[in-house]
């Protein structure tokens, strides 16, 4: 896959050096550069207090990184990991997209907070901000999972154009290095067959995916997410891809993650591709 550059998000909690443990445990066969993130905002303080406050927190913030970078390194005792601490102040979304364009990342790795899948990634404050505002693949990763592979990886499809085979490439990457069966998720109503447009669609993600194995899995539900919660809670893939768009699919699992009808399976990890 050549060289990876890694944004790791770190807030020094448990749940994100268990999503970085897991970043690193998926790219320790392949070259890897990390870039450990912290980024802090001030409290709420008058401007005269403003600029002392700053100072000590991006202070403390460095000096958290260094003693996160140790225990980082500690977990990988026999491995030299390329890593790189950065400590930014400022918004968490724009922070991350002005390091990625400088640095050129390849992916972001962050964990979720809690263990309510798909629901918390939507409805967690900061990784849902960083989600539909980041221009990087993440990958989010929920609380206490640990990478075992990537044998199946699910891909969400609602049969919408994708405009290119370069939106895919993060999930194809993964799917070439660890020899992945690619699992094409369609929900459809059950009398409900697939119009010209979609069949078509279908044969473009077919013919994007040669060379790797792949193969459609067919879900009948009247809701697209009770659809794909059941797809994942029978047949547990080791990775969920989704495309996050601003009609279709993103919009109905937002609305439905809000109202709290349904939260997805707690375990999987979500890679999410930009449209």
């Amino acid at each position: 896959m050549g060289l990876k550059r890694i944004i790791l998000p770190t807030d020094f909690s448990k749940n994100a050096r268990n999503a970085i443990k897991y970043a690193i445990d998926v790219f320790k066969d392949q070259e890897a550069e990390y870039f450990l993130l912290n980024i802090y905002r001030e409290p709420h303080a008058t401007s005269s207090s403003l600029v002392s406050i700053v100072d000590i927190l991006q202070k403390s913030s460095e000096e958290s990184l260094v003693r996160e970078e140790k225990k980082i390194r500690d977990l990988f005792p026999s491995m030299n990991l390329n890593m790189e601490t950065v400590s930014a102040y400022g918004d968490t979304t724009l922070q991350i997209n002005k390091l990625a364009q400088e640095k050129e990342v390849d992916y972001i790795i962050m964990g979720t907070k809690g263990a309510s899948g798909l629901k918390e990634v939507i409805l967690g404050s900061v990784t849902a901000d960083v989600i539909q505002g980041v221009k990087v693949p993440l990958i989010a990763v929920p609380d206490r999972c640990a990478f075992t592979g990537f044998e199946r990886i699910g891909f969400a499809a609602d049969l919408k154009e994708i405009r290119s085979k370069e939106n895919l490439n993060p999930m194809l990457d993964l799917a070439e290095a660890f020899g992945s069966t690619i699992e094409i998720i369609t929900v459809q109503r059950e009398v409900e067959q697939p119009s010209e447009e979609e069949a078509m669609v279908g044969y473009d993600i077919h013919e994007m995916l040669r060379g790797i194995q792949h193969k459609f899995v067919r879900r009948e539900s009247n809701e697209v997410i009770k659809g794909i919660e059941g797809y994942m809670s029978e047949t547990n893939p080791d990775l969920m891809v989704l495309i996050p768009r601003k009609t279709s699919l993103w919009d109905r699992l937002v609305k439905i993650s809000v109202t709290k009808k349904v939260a997805l399976h707690a375990d999987t990890p979500l890679l999410i591709l930009q449209d």
